[in-house]
């Protein structure tokens, strides 16, 4: 055991020289760019694998330091600390610049230093491996490793926490009404649609999610049409009633009984346009978990705010879930909307 100990203390050495040699070469272009950086990402991982198992062969010699834990697991914290140091390493080295520098200068030096944790560890092991008894320099060189590992860590995730901070100050100094480009273009709808031909799409805009006052200028623009909840009311009723769902979902209205009527043939009309979403779909990927979940929501809210209006709307719901059972060619996925419709119905029994 010992002297496989010995042979991968040396396979550990030699793989440490390798990756020295490529630490200072310049990355070449093209495809052997590509072979180039393999290579350092096989090289250290390969490294930190020969190091872990070194680990393993002192822990079964029994020349492991003292750990907090005993028995058969006792080698656990020191397989750790080699996996940990090892990867802070392997991320520096990989962070480093690319370019050639001369075998003994400052930068070379520099461009080294990651490798030192691999060397320190190896050397430590050798050590161990030397006798019971084998002084304070193994315990001295694996504090200099935990040391020089956080140092590594830290640098590494220094431009991280930068890119938080600056993050974070720009949320503070960003005026909270500001609005982003898709919002003034939605903001320029609201203000530009013509409600008497586009109420569909005005209706639209005044869905919970968008920016209160896109809402608010949408919803005045609607106001402006004559008899404009008889207006909502027929777009409900039509093929556009996911709009008005919308809108109702998030809207109370002075009088419900029109729109609760004018919801059922909106359903049925919602419940046409699944089936044929689903015999138009030419690919697996257009039938996913998610089909329709926000227009079913919408229909579900509107539903709920009109459900005193004595009119019952399960008859047509269980139409709508009867279309997602459309037949297919590729297996149906468990659509949200359907248990959506599945809870809405039990909860009405």
């Amino acid at each position: 055991m010992i002297a496989l100990g010995y042979l991968l203390a040396l396979a550990a050495g030699g793989l440490i020289v390798a990756l020295a040699r490529l630490q200072l070469t310049r990355m070449p272009g093209g495809d052997a760019g590509v072979g180039h950086a393999w290579a350092m990402l096989g090289g250290h991982a390969a490294l930190l694998a020969i190091l872990l198992a070194l680990t393993a062969v002192v822990a079964i010699a029994g020349r492991l330091p003292a750990t907090p834990v005993a028995g058969s697991w006792r080698a656990l914290p020191a397989l750790l600390f080699v996996l940990v140091s090892g990867a802070a390493a392997a991320s520096a080295a990989a962070a480093a610049p690319t370019s050639a520098v001369a075998p003994w200068s400052p930068a070379a030096a520099t461009r080294l230093l990651p490798l030192l944790v691999p060397l320190l560890l190896t050397v430590a092991a050798g050590l161990l491996l030397r006798g019971p008894t084998p002084g304070p320099w193994p315990t001295r060189l694996l504090g200099l490793v935990a040391l020089q590992a956080a140092a590594f860590a830290l640098v590494l995730a220094l431009p991280s926490v930068g890119r938080w901070v600056d993050g974070r100050r720009a949320a503070a100094r960003r005026d909270p009404s500001a609005l982003d480009a898709f919002q003034r273009q939605a903001l320029a709808d609201a203000d530009s649609l013509d409600p008497a031909t586009q109420l569909a799409r005005l209706l639209a805009l005044t869905r919970d999610g968008n920016h209160p006052t896109i809402r608010q200028r949408a919803l005045a623009r609607i106001r402006t049409l004559p008899e404009w909840e008889t207006r909502v009311a027929d777009v409900l009723a039509g093929p556009d009633a996911d709009a008005a769902f919308v809108f109702l979902a998030s809207h109370d209205v002075s009088d419900p009984a029109p729109y609760a009527r004018a919801a059922a043939a909106g359903v049925r009309a919602e419940a046409a346009r699944v089936r044929a979403r689903i015999r138009n779909a030419s690919h697996p990927s257009h039938l996913y978990a998610g089909l329709m979940v926000f227009e079913v929501d919408a229909i579900l809210g509107t539903l709920t705010r009109l459900s005193g209006a004595g009119v019952d709307h399960a008859p047509a719901l269980r139409e709508l879930r009867a279309a997602f059972d459309e037949p297919a060619p590729w297996p149906h996925p468990r659509y949200r909307a359907v248990d959506a419709i599945d809870r809405w119905l039990r909860t009405r029994r």
